[in-house]
């Protein structure tokens, strides 16, 4: 098929671009690739073929006009003929594209793909365009919690490549963290993940986290790999209003023991606990109890390789490349 996919986070796009170009369908982005060289340094460039390069001068040819960040959308240009070149159309989060741009991306199946982000408030203006055709793609199952939740097409969880993580090792006596600018972001949760690793050896990748404990900054792809495979333990301390994230997943397709904070008031949309359960991490209710566990994972190698073992075979089993391919595939051939 050939899909055209129109995206507003540039590590989620590299995921899910690199999983439908491998199920052999040609992928042509509205994203952080638009042009075929990712403008921003979170993963290594993907390779294009000569049908998803050809899109490109057709779009300029056609009257189309892009460019990547919310502040450029204003300028965007879409043309039918353009849209009809392709198959279906793939929108990950983003329904005010879908609204402006409806009548002329509804000419083929829409999938509007949910990424966790304002799910509350988010939930009337896709009940108005899924009245009118569109399809939705939920990313977890506790977005069915959601006020005026208005239903799905299909439940495909995000996706991480087996064969890109690991293998963990845990020589290195350290807890990682990956989150940007965690203070701005998450002010309650940049307090307690301060008490938790004073004193601790910690690292915490990501911008803007600067004066924080462990201030690592922004580190390539390599660099998060020798990070997530050498740690002894990955803290999951952001967040707590968003089911799951993409770092969460990756430490946890590593194999890195992960311990998470679920300090009450619990949000009724995470999931991590849930994802956590029957021993594939450790979910602490307090700090107190949080840096207990850390500290046993330091000193105690071989606890820490029997979490590691069933935290790579959860995330295997929750987010394969194999496993998350089989229902993207079954949901585009249903709508050929």
């Amino acid at each position: 098929m050939k899909i055209l996919y129109v995206s507003v986070h540039a590590v989620l796009e590299d995921d899910e671009v690199r999983l439908f170009k491998s199920l052999g369908h040609d992928v042509f982005t509205l994203g952080v690739n638009f042009g075929f060289e990712a403008i921003e340094p979170f993963r290594n460039s993907i390779v294009f073929n000569e049908t998803e390069r050809d899109f490109l001068t057709l779009f300029h040819d056609m009257g189309c006009r892009y460019h990547y960040g919310p502040q450029y959308a204003h300028e965007t240009i879409i043309t039918s003929d353009f849209v009809a070149l392709f198959d279906i159309v793939v929108v990950m989060h983003d329904l005010e594209f879908i609204n402006r741009f409806w009548s002329e991306l509804s000419q083929r199946p829409v999938i509007w793909r949910t990424i966790g982000q304002n799910i509350d408030g988010i939930e009337p203006a896709a009940a108005s365009l899924r009245a009118r055709g569109m399809h939705v793609v939920r990313y977890s199952p506790m977005e069915r919690r959601a006020v005026d939740y208005c239903g799905e097409t299909a439940l495909i969880r995000f996706c991480k490549n087996p064969d890109d993580y690991g293998p963990w090792t845990g020589h290195a006596d350290h807890i990682l963290t990956f989150c940007h600018t965690l203070v701005r972001r998450y002010p309650e949760s940049a307090a307690r993940y301060g008490e938790i690793v004073q004193g601790l050896p910690s690292m915490l990748g990501g911008a803007g986290n600067e004066g924080m404990q462990g201030h690592i900054g922004i580190l390539s792809p390599q660099q998060q790999a020798v990070h997530y495979n050498a740690c002894r333990a990955y803290l999951y301390c952001s967040g707590p209003e968003i089911p799951y994230t993409l770092n969460f997943m990756e430490a946890l397709m590593t194999g890195m023991p992960v311990v998470a904070v679920d300090f009450a008031p619990a949000h009724i949309f995470y999931e991590i606990p849930a994802l956590l359960a029957h021993g594939a991490g450790i979910v602490a209710k307090t700090v107190k109890e949080a840096r207990a566990v850390l500290t046993t994972l330091l000193s105690d190698e071989s606890y820490a390789r029997s979490v590691s073992a069933k935290a790579r075979a959860r995330a295997i089993e929750l987010f394969s490349t194999e496993h998350i391919g089989a229902q993207w595939n079954a949901v585009f051939q249903e709508m050929a």
